[in-house]
């Protein structure tokens, strides 16, 4: 234990002091992804969720003038107040010292209600029994239809030889309930601190998930990264593609800086091509005109693959798509080349399952951000 027992019962009487440890205020203005979904710009992808939350004796540790518990907090309350309005069914469930347990749902998700555990977590205790959440995460969404999610919040940390999280057992679990739901489960770990066989084991439960995407807690830090995590989530692109992920007010007022800040757009490929579907025409002139009347914004173009081929053929082909986004912007708009940075990413990050033709038409996909 580290904490003597009398501090430790006088956190419990205050918990019961105050009636389940009521939810403070956080002043925080978040992104604002209702606007883009009444637009049709949005439809909703995920109906049910879970959130598991690592309370074990690591989380304790300090990070970044705080604890990761408390750093971990912070995430889940900024993601909460992120969540656009859908009808979902929602969990939060921590685990710690062979321990889990299902604090708020299954119920429709109310933000206030889901938030008020967090108040009671004040430190961690014991080893990491993840997968035992994992697989308890999958019996308390099993009643539900729909397409899923399981979002992880913790450090990941493993120390070798060390009875802690048991990776292998944690991969076994994720297999288990892809076997169970199959392509209706995404996972998305949210790494907090900078463990680095934590962000590999985070990696890798999404790989053997087959769908969802990994993060540290750290590239959350501003409302714009937030929202598009949460986009990725609980989102799926409308009618034509995705403009302008958030609106303009929102953005000016979460980061004070230009109000076209964090708009986005995204174009989809036909299997083994970089060409420009006539489709997408339109979602690009559209993002032009932002662009040309914004001449002081930067662009970054992020290129993706489905899961067919070899990683270094996804590469490149990824890398095509993001070139083929800025050829067309640089060379019929006339947006200096200077101002567009891009990237290819293969066939990481995968935003719906690629084990259907629809799923792998979402992920083959190039997204220009402003930055």
């Amino acid at each position: 234990m580290r904490r003597k027992s009398s501090i430790i019962l006088s956190v419990m009487f205050l918990c019961v002091l105050f009636m389940g440890c009521a939810t403070q205020k956080i002043v925080y203005k978040p992104y604002d992804l209702n606007t883009p979904l009444v637009a049709g710009q949005f439809i909703q992808k995920a109906d049910n969720f879970v959130l598991l939350f690592d309370k074990s004796s690591s989380m304790d540790d300090p990070y970044a003038g705080t604890t990761r518990t408390e750093l971990g907090k912070d995430v889940v309350k900024r993601m909460a107040a992120t969540i656009p309005n859908l009808k979902l069914n929602a969990g939060l469930r921590t685990f710690w010292n062979d321990k889990t347990k299902l604090d708020y749902g299954m119920a429709s998700y109310d933000k206030g209600d889901f938030l008020k555990p967090l108040d009671c977590i004040i430190w961690g205790s014991g080893n990491t029994p993840m997968a035992k959440a994992i697989l308890r995460a999958g019996n308390d969404m099993a009643t539900f239809t729909g397409n899923s999610a399981i979002i992880i919040i913790s450090d990941f940390e493993h120390i070798k030889n060390l009875d802690d999280m048991r990776p292998q057992n944690v991969m076994a679990a994720v297999a288990k309930l892809k076997e169970q739901y199959g392509n209706r489960l995404c996972i998305y770990p949210v790494q907090v601190g900078n463990a680095p066989k934590g962000k590999i084991i985070a990696q890798e439960i999404v790989k053997d998930a087959g769908c969802g995407a990994s993060v540290n807690a750290d590239e959350l830090g501003t409302a714009t990264a937030m929202g598009a995590f949460v986009e990725k989530i609980f989102l799926g692109p409308g009618k034509g593609g995705v403009i302008a992920t958030m609106s303009a007010e929102a953005t000016a007022a979460a980061s004070g800086q230009s109000a076209v800040k964090g708009m986005s757009a995204t174009i989809h490929f036909d299997f083994d091509k970089s060409v420009i579907k006539t489709a997408f025409k339109k979602t690009i002139a559209d993002f032009a005109a932002v662009l040309v009347k914004n001449p002081d914004s930067k662009v970054v173009i992020d290129g993706y693959t489905d899961y067919i081929g070899t990683d270094r053929y996804n590469l490149g082909l990824s890398d095509r798509r993001a070139k083929s986004f800025k050829r067309v912007l640089v060379k019929k708009y006339g947006i200096d080349a200077s101002r567009i940075r891009i990237k290819g990413f293969g066939k990481t990050d995968p935003i719906a399952p690629n084990k259907t033709s629809k799923g792998r038409y979402e992920n083959r996909r190039a997204t220009a951000f402003i930055e």
